[in-house]
């Protein structure tokens, strides 16, 4: 069992995906350093809870691909003293490795013309905004949002950041590209559309 309350923390951060791959690796390090199987076992389940969260919030992109590397690197890491375990992890890489593959082959132009997903690029604008802010933009309640975001990601017009416990999003040139100029409005314009050149 792991005893010390930072690992156990990272593990968590990991497992709710509350954390950047760095920190992730270094955690994972960090926990087999001296191997143990109820250590090994723990990050397993950190990693199969992250997996599962992956699949579920249908995170696409850049995410999910750091994420596979995560994955990879662990299995990596566990190989050596904990072969079953080293397996199941590289099974949860790709089973991370089809989703991402999955969210290449949607379009933009058919994510654009969902409804919503105008209001949600707006929302988030040229400076981003974390996932409060767009669901107060735009009135979405969190499931509706969050599956609209998470397609948005999936097709390359939106990129996720994770701050502590919470998601930040900002447009990717795609996205930025999928609006007018006059859409696109700064964060703390209070919803307002901006138009070019008035602050």
């Amino acid at each position: 069992m792991i005893e010390d309350p930072k690992i156990k923390q990272a593990l968590s951060a990991i497992a709710s995906l509350d954390t950047s791959p760095e920190e992730a690796i270094a955690c994972l390090r960090l926990s087999l350093r001296e191997p143990s199987r109820e250590a090994a076992e723990a990050v397993y389940e950190a990693l199969r809870a992250a997996g599962w969260r992956l699949l579920t919030s249908r995170i696409f992109g850049s995410e999910i691909e750091a994420w596979c590397d995560i994955f990879g690197q662990a299995a990596a890491l566990l190989r050596r003293d904990f072969g079953d375990l080293s397996d199941r992890t590289t099974a949860l890489a790709d089973l991370a490795t089809e989703s991402a593959r999955f969210g290449v082959l949607h379009s933009h132009e058919q994510a654009i013309a969902k409804e919503h997903v105008i209001d949600v690029l707006k929302a988030i604008g040229k400076n981003g905004a974390r996932k409060a802010e767009v669901m107060n933009a735009t009135g979405l309640k969190q499931a509706n949002l969050s599956r609209i975001l998470a397609n948005l990601i999936a097709v390359g017009l939106v990129d996720r950041k994770s701050l502590g416990k919470e998601a930040s999003f900002t447009l990717s040139v795609a996205g930025l590209d999928a609006l007018s100029p006059d859409d696109v409005h700064p964060r703390g314009s209070g919803g307002l559309i901006v138009s070019p050149g008035v602050r």
